[in-house]
């Protein structure tokens, strides 16, 4: 999975120190299951080039990675190991290491921190006017030591971070192999990824479901039922509109079609349940 926002604010910690990522709104499955490839594999090699067509609008500025930046849409799970390099940075530096206005400026910085991009970066950048822009503005570009700008840090944790913050999505280590570096050996447990490994893999079969007007209107009436509660809502003018007659839409969770028990389209929405005119005011 590629959750697509890796950033402080979704990561959760209590008194035990126990650690949650929160927010999988926007994640996506990220290509083939992790089982398939090695466990010290990069988080960019086996899924970039052939996983799904994704939007690069993802990630909170700050920590979207350089790729995402340059338009990419396809990409895998490296681009949350540069979101959480760049949350290690924040925490040793107690400040965001890319804090910049737009796309551009934030380039730039990238630039100004990690060097020039390798070759093999800009081959996998696939938008020809962000390689040039990326050419011109590292044409004498050097890079500057983590050491410089956070020198109270530990040679193991920028060592680390160092891998997290690459240019190319293959040479940033998978989750797993960023788990088992020196520095957090410490608090590395192989038992963890062992149980994670055996997991069932997250299903996104609810994508393949083609949207039609019901499901937007249900989404809507959920979007005014959770800011407006009392709102009254009547019935007879969706069906004035033909909205909510085809009851031939495939059941999201069963991939089944809706039979004729089921209420409209969604036997467990609150809006079809028993949904009639006398049940709703008019507006």
């Amino acid at each position: 999975m590629i959750h697509r926002d890796i950033k402080p604010s979704n990561l959760l910690i209590n008194a035990n120190c126990d650690l949650v990522i929160a927010d999988f709104g926007i994640s996506r499955p990220s290509g083939p299951p992790a089982a398939a490839a090695p466990a010290d594999t990069a988080a960019g090699a086996a899924d970039d080039d052939d996983g799904p067509l994704l939007t690069s609008y993802a990630v909170t500025r700050w920590y979207r990675p350089p790729e995402l930046l340059c338009g990419n849409k396809r990409y895998g799970t490296a681009v949350d190991m540069w979101s959480a390099g760049c949350v290690l940075a924040e925490l040793l530096g107690r400040a965001p290491a890319f804090a910049k206005p737009d796309h551009m400026a934030m380039l730039r910085s990238i630039v100004a921190r990690l060097g020039p991009p390798s070759d093999d970066a800009l081959a996998g950048i696939q938008d020809a006017r962000a390689v040039r822009f990326l050419q011109r503005i590292s044409a004498d570009a050097e890079p500057t030591e983590w050491a410089e700008t956070l020198p109270d840090a530990s040679a193991g944790a920028l060592a680390l971070l160092s891998r997290l913050l690459r240019w190319d999505p293959a040479e940033r280590p998978a989750a797993s192999a960023a788990l088992g570096d020196e520095w957090l050996a410490p608090h590395h447990s192989p038992a963890d990824l062992a149980d994670a490994a055996a997991s069932p893999r997250v299903k996104f079969d609810f994508e393949g479901v083609t949207p039609n007007l019901d499901h937007f209107l249900l989404t809507a009436l959920d979007a005014v039922r959770d800011e407006r509660p009392d709102y009254p809502l009547k019935l007879s003018g969706m069906l004035r509109f033909g909205i909510m007659h085809d009851r031939t839409v495939p059941d999201v969770r069963t991939g089944a079609e809706s039979t004729e028990e089921d209420a409209l389209l969604f036997p467990d929405n609150d809006y079809t349940k028993n949904l009639t005119d006398e049940t709703i005011s008019s507006t």
